[in-house]
């Protein structure tokens, strides 16, 4: 359902005009029926946006027909720009419709221009040829179970074969190559429960790794099985990891950093116009300070938070270094505390699970190195950094909770010093 917000967007965004269909499920559902008749659609969800103001936008959904459940994505574009047009033009009719004048693109799971061997991969015929380069030819029947998919940018997928498991990823070419790097310095490192390359296809943009068996620290909050004693662990495992050398992976400048924020800033000020003020101030500052802090040469996840932690028995595994990279390690601490913080303001994690667990994995944490400094500048960027997800992930009242993010970023500031209150 459209709320005031989503339509003043609409209204602001007057450029692109298929806005207006991609936020509105009915509307959107509209199109897709209208698009591929055959298919007798009776339901659409809408699951994830990623929009870029004046420019694009793309929308994820679940379509539901007779034949049941199937993903799709819709994406806007302005009219007047005839190269995506002419591209999707090429696309079998079946799976990619295109209302031009509305510059709206629909295309069904597993079309996707950007991820093309994604077809083949769901192939089970098809499949071996893309799986010999990474894991060779014996692998006897295959089963792909899907996990996640990032139109345009990933599929990750699990594949069970006669003898083992492995995570499979398929990766879109922007994002493909520094995938594979971080894989290859990963199996440098000392001895870390992390889960390995295991053979990669340039031609096909896919990696496969390790399984790591376990549930996710995600799961265990929401099961309230996320002990003292597993966050302590995990606070002696990332510190374990940041003191890896780190010489192989790409350095983050400080200037990146700051650029973020301005960017972020930016796109949530168009959001909320109401916000510009504050963000440009705390994007001001908090990007000063980034510019007159050291650069450091840690290993970093760099996307360090919940889902990215397996849980199997007395054994801790982290996943997913797609993103690793040298510099502060305050980040990852910064970022799993915003996640903490995030999921405690939407009722996804206990203010008293909150209490038990940050103290116990910063123990564990300085049990093996002492506490980088800048976590509060690090957990105040990457609570601005997490207030657009509510508006990607549709969640109800993203408005509300944007700026509780927001005030919450500002508040943090103020408790470190970084600007006088």
């Amino acid at each position: 359902m459209l709320m005031p917000a989503d339509t003043e967007l609409i209204k602001r965004d007057s450029s692109l005009m298929g806005l207006t269909y991609l936020l509105d499920e009915t509307k959107l559902l509209v199109l897709f029926q209208k698009g591929f008749p055959e298919k007798s659609y009776s339901h659409l969800k809408l699951l994830y946006i990623r929009y870029k103001p004046q420019t694009s936008c793309l929308v994820r959904v679940e379509l539901e027909s007779k034949e049941g459940l199937e993903q799709a994505f819709a994406t806007a574009h302005q009219s007047e720009n005839k190269d995506k047009f002419i591209k999707a033009d090429l696309a079998p009719p079946e799976l990619c419709s295109i209302f031009g004048e509305l510059g709206i693109i629909l295309q069904r799971f597993p079309y996707d221009r950007k991820l093309k061997p994604l077809t083949k991969l769901l192939n089970e015929n098809q499949r071996p040829e893309l799986l010999q380069k990474p894991l060779g030819d014996a692998l006897g029947e295959t089963k792909l179970h899907a996990l996640v998919y990032k139109p345009e940018r990933r599929f990750v997928a699990r594949l069970e074969t006669e003898s083992q498991t492995y995570a499979l990823k398929l990766y879109s070419k922007d994002s493909f190559k520094q995938a594979q790097a971080n894989t290859q310095w990963l199996k440098t490192l000392a001895d870390l429960p992390i889960a390995q390359g295991c053979g990669s296809s340039e031609k096909y943009q896919l990696i496969a790794f390790d399984w790591l068996e376990g549930k996710t620290l995600r799961e265990l909050f929401a099961e309230n099985k996320a002990s003292p004693d597993i966050l302590y662990q995990l606070g002696q495992v990332l510190a374990k990891l940041h003191a890896q050398n780190a010489s192989g992976f790409i350095a983050r400048e400080r200037l990146a950093e700051k650029e973020r924020l301005e960017a972020l800033g930016t796109w949530l000020s168009w959001l909320l116009p109401d916000l510009a003020q504050d963000l440009y101030h705390l994007s001001h500052y908090l990007g000063k300070e980034f510019l007159t802090s050291p650069h450091l040469q840690a290993l970093v996840h760099g996307d360090f938070y919940d889902k990215q932690v397996l849980v199997h028995q007395e054994t801790i595994g982290l996943i997913d270094f797609d993103e690793a990279y040298q510099g502060d390690p305050a980040h990852d601490i910064g970022l799993f505390i915003a996640h903490l913080e995030r999921n405690m303001l939407i009722n996804r994690l206990s203010p008293q699970q909150f209490d038990q667990s940050l103290p116990a994995f910063l123990k564990g944490y300085e049990s093996i190195s002492r506490l980088p400094e800048r976590i509060s500048l690090y957990t105040a960027t990457e609570l601005i950094g997490l207030a657009p997800h509510f508006f990607r992930n549709r969640q109800p009242d993203w408005p509300y909770y944007t700026r509780k993010l927001i005030f919450r970023a500002a508040d943090l500031v103020k408790e470190s010093y970084l600007l006088s209150a």
